[in-house]
């Protein structure tokens, strides 16, 4: 399943170029409006890098809602393994496939801003599993609401302010700050961008895998009711 996830990528390669031009422009206004407030240079780094992984994510909620109004999720379910897994694997392939062909696009910021540490690129992977978990599971909504639609704006706004592109986490004040280490939002793109930066913290990888493990429950668990249901009423 992941090489049809990668076709899709190659394929839409021009969607790729344009998000990543797009990406690039927001990154050095956002990175340099940082650089100028803090005069650290390392925000130009930290920003780009943020949005490499944030911008780099596909619409799960939008398809699994779709696949559920359409009644085309009957296809799914034929298949053996839960329909979490299977979606996964393509999700991974066109993820990862756009994120390694976006890196290269926007290889030549790096040279202006500095190197990103790429031995920690794998904590990329670890963003695109709590967004894909999470995202799956308000794309499950659909079982009972139909339309996710105002789920998906309300959950997108929320995951950019607290994925921490357009303002880093440490400079949220003192109730948004907790809130941003308690949500999961923040291994969606700051903590991979700011280990690549050269700020790792070890405890934060064993917090995200924790958050890997809890929403994968949560997924499987919501799918299984969902499920359940939409087979009950006969798709």
């Amino acid at each position: 399943m992941i090489y049809i996830g990668v076709r899709e990528a190659l394929a839409n390669w021009q969607a790729t170029i344009i998000r990543s031009l797009h990406m690039a422009f927001l990154g050095y206004l956002i990175g340099y409006f940082w650089f100028t407030v803090t005069g650290d240079r390392s925000y130009m780094l930290y920003v780009i890098v943020a949005e490499l992984v944030m911008f780099n994510r596909a619409r799960v909620s939008w398809e699994v809602s779709k696949l559920i109004r359409t009644g085309r999720l009957d296809v799914w379910l034929t298949r053996p393994g839960s329909l979490y897994s299977k979606l996964f694997s393509i999700f991974m392939g066109r993820v990862v496939t756009g994120y390694f062909l976006s890196l290269l696009l926007v290889f030549p910021m790096f040279l202006l801003f500095g190197m990103p540490n790429f031995w920690y690129l794998p904590l990329a992977l670890l963003a695109f599993v709590v967004e894909y978990s999470f995202s799956v599971t308000v794309g499950y909504l659909s079982f009972w609401v139909g339309d996710t639609q105002p789920f998906r704006f309300v959950v997108d706004k929320i995951k950019f302010l607290f994925s921490g592109v357009v303002v880093p986490l440490e400079f949220f004040p003192g109730w948004l700050a907790f809130l941003s280490k308690v949500l999961p939002f923040r291994f969606m793109a700051y903590v991979p961008a700011k280990a690549m930066v050269g700020q790792f913290n070890p405890i934060d990888l064993l917090i995200g895998l924790l958050w890997v493990a809890f929403l994968y429950v949560v997924a499987l668990v919501v799918e299984k009711k969902g499920v359940k249901k939409y087979e009950m009423v006969g798709g």
